[in-house]
């Protein structure tokens, strides 16, 4: 049995191939916004690697500014705090390269150091 058989007929459209359309065309017809996507396919890996992070390092300066402040006003920071360092952690270790490793220890030291230890 063909697949496309067992799919909706309004989306049977796009996964048959022979309708002179790009992926790109059906993607776009199907209403998924593809412009990030087409520009991150022009960047070489390492450009890839270096805006990554630049959006970490930002990441990190926007967290250790806020324990900052938290810490200048005697203040309980919040949940989002931790659900930012959480992220910060799993992101620096995706990257796996030592100095995100590294990173990933400032952040749970960080962690523990306002909620405890896990």
């Amino acid at each position: 049995m063909d697949v496309s058989q067992t799919l909706p007929p309004k989306l049977e459209r796009f996964w048959r191939t022979d309708d002179g359309m790009t992926a790109v065309e059906r993607a776009e017809a199907y209403g998924i916004d593809v412009t990030r996507f087409e520009n991150n396919l022009r960047l070489t890996p390492v450009q890839r690697l270096e805006q990554n992070d630049r959006v970490l390092d930002e990441a990190e300066k926007l967290a250790s500014e806020f324990v900052n402040e938290c810490g200048r006003r005697s203040i309980e920071p919040p949940e989002v705090l931790q659900l930012v360092i959480d992220a910060l952690i799993t992101a620096k270790r995706a990257m796996g390269r030592p100095r995100d490793l590294h990173a990933v220890l400032e952040l749970e030291a960080i962690r523990e150091k306002l909620h405890g230890p896990r």
